[in-house]
């Protein structure tokens, strides 16, 4: 269950045909989405 300021994040390529997920792309954003969230949990007061 998702609640509050979280989301499920699929990196997506067109592949000339219709949009598929890349698990390349995936692999090099993760660190990104990870410092988002990370930064969200330690700006709660919780």
């Amino acid at each position: 269950m998702y609640i509050g300021d979280s989301y499920l994040v699929d990196i997506l390529k067109w592949n000339g045909e219709k949009l598929v997920y890349d698990k390349e792309l995936y692999s090099k954003y993760h660190p990104i989405i990870e410092k988002f969230y990370n930064d969200k949990i330690s700006e709660m007061d919780a």
